[in-house]
């Protein structure tokens, strides 16, 4: 069975009208690769597949799935990470400028990377994701430094 590709199996997202004329998207793992899909094999281009999506006129992109399942699907190309610090927000606005900022989240974008900070991703977009950590950890080494919402300072 040959693989199912970008190019094979352009990427098809579905979607739901919002007030106010705005839409919300819904499609598969963009840049995903599965040997063993149930549907075949996957080899899907990521850089294709979120140009697919921002040409589609998304502003944003959040995902569902956690870094492991990311791994299991070989998604990768982090262009970048950080842990949200503002507790005064209370809840997602849906302008990515201000969510990705809230306190207990973390925020990492697929795509490219902001030189200024020595990112090196080059890509046509910039795919921003936000989770809530308020029950997540962050290592680093060893040594953990986030558990479920406080910093190992604030304990």
């Amino acid at each position: 069975m040959k693989p199912r590709t970008s190019d094979t199996h352009p990427l098809q997202i579905a979607f739901v009208e919002t007030p106010g004329k705005g839409k919300i998207g819904m499609t598969f793992c963009p840049g995903k690769h599965d040997p063993s899909a149930m549907t075949g094999i996957w080899e899907r281009d990521l850089q294709s597949d979120l140009a697919a999506i921002a040409n589609w006129g998304a502003t944003a992109l959040v995902t569902l799935m956690e870094q492991h399942e990311l791994e299991r699907l070989k998604v990768y190309g982090l262009g970048e990470m950080a842990i949200g610090t503002n507790r005064g927000i209370k809840q997602y606005t849906l302008n990515m400028l201000f969510d990705e900022k809230i306190g207990d989240t973390i925020h990492c974008a697929l795509g490219r990377a902001y030189k200024d900070n020595n990112g090196v991703n080059e890509s046509a977009v910039h795919v921003d994701m936000i989770k809530n950590m308020k029950e997540g950890e962050i290592t680093a080494g060893d040594e953990v430094i986030y558990s479920k919402g406080k910093y190992f300072w604030e304990k």
